[in-house]
């Protein structure tokens, strides 16, 4: 199995690595303070999106030289059509324009033009009290940028805490559960918006009589999903999948003795089960999103059927 590996994870690289957007940041512009404080947000802005690694940047060298052979300059480039041209001379799939407006504050705005529909795909702002702000507020700007806009693959883990009520064949045996569940999730996997999520995680059910103490059912669970942006800070995550329930009961399987007395002892069953949920996310954070997810399980069990709804709540750290 070992030697198969390497070679899976080189068929699978390509499909989870999508194309980077070539992006050119245009010069900053001002009101109401000198260029220079535009130069220096500006450069700082191009320095943190580069470290992202979530574009491929126009370098400035070949800007310059591109709109210097066209007799061009951005000075007084400050509408998206104007962008959205320079953009085409560039040959850049995104334009990136700016501006610091001095007031009491510096407020500091960020825009992401796409050049081939004109549409302005990310509108940001921040807001620095003096000069020695201006880093902490663009960092603050390209962490929202990078949340965004990345394309490669990565990582999330979430933790939940949650309800289960047993219905079904399953309500024969098990009434209301509670517990909590941990995913592992890789997010672009395949294409964009693509989350594989693995996951695993415990629920006490009540017993349906007295016969049966508890239920410790035990989840081990693989589904894929695609995240939805209803707006910048709303997602919903739509997921299919399949795994395991691992269930202890703790019962008498002879009922009470003439005393009205049980002696519990615990079975292991496994049975296969299949799930469709749909998790509700809001960021908090670029990095940091709380969630509500309501699910339908379905176990089968010999001939049985037994159907689990559910509802958590949780909160997700993205890496």
């Amino acid at each position: 199995m070992k030697k198969f590996l390497p070679a899976f994870l080189l068929i699978l690289f390509p499909f989870t690595v999508l194309a980077k957007d070539r992006v050119a940041i245009l010069d900053f512009q001002t009101y109401n303070c000198p260029q220079s404080v535009a130069r220096v947000v500006g450069q700082m802005t191009n320095s943190r999106i580069f470290e992202t690694k979530v574009f491929t940047l126009v370098e400035r060298e070949e800007m310059d030289t591109i709109l210097r052979e066209m007799s061009l300059q951005q000075t007084g480039c400050t509408d998206s059509s104007c962008a959205v041209e320079m953009g085409k001379l560039l040959s850049a799939n995104k334009i990136l324009t700016g501006t610091v407006l001095k007031m009491d504050t510096f407020n500091i705005a960020v825009k992401v033009i796409n050049v081939e529909t004109g549409k302005v795909e990310g509108s940001y702002r921040s807001e620095a009290m003096n000069t020695e702000d201006f880093e902490p507020a663009v960092l603050s700007i390209v962490e929202k940028m990078r949340y965004d806009f990345r394309n490669e693959l990565y990582l999330s883990i979430a933790a939940s805490a949650g309800y289960r009520k047993a219905l079904g064949d399953y309500s024969d045996i098990a009434d209301n559960g509670y517990g909590g569940t941990i995913h592992a999730s890789l997010n672009n996997f395949f294409f964009k918006g693509g989350v594989l999520s693995m996951g695993t995680g415990f629920f006490t059910f009540e017993g349906a009589d007295s016969a049966i103490d508890s239920i410790l059912a035990i989840p081990v669970t693989a589904g894929f999903g695609y995240s939805l942006n209803i707006s910048r800070n709303t997602h919903i995550i739509p997921i299919f999948g399949a795994g395991i329930h691992a269930n202890l009961m703790n019962h008498d399987p002879d009922n009470a003795d003439q005393y009205g007395n049980y002696e519990y002892t615990r079975d292991v069953f496994i049975d296969p089960v299949v799930f469709l949920q749909c998790d509700v996310e809001m960021t908090i954070t670029p990095f940091v999103q709380l969630f509500l997810s309501p699910s339908y399980t379905i176990m089968f069990e010999k001939g049985k059927t037994g159907q689990i709804p559910g509802l958590d709540g949780g909160i997700r750290f993205t890496f």
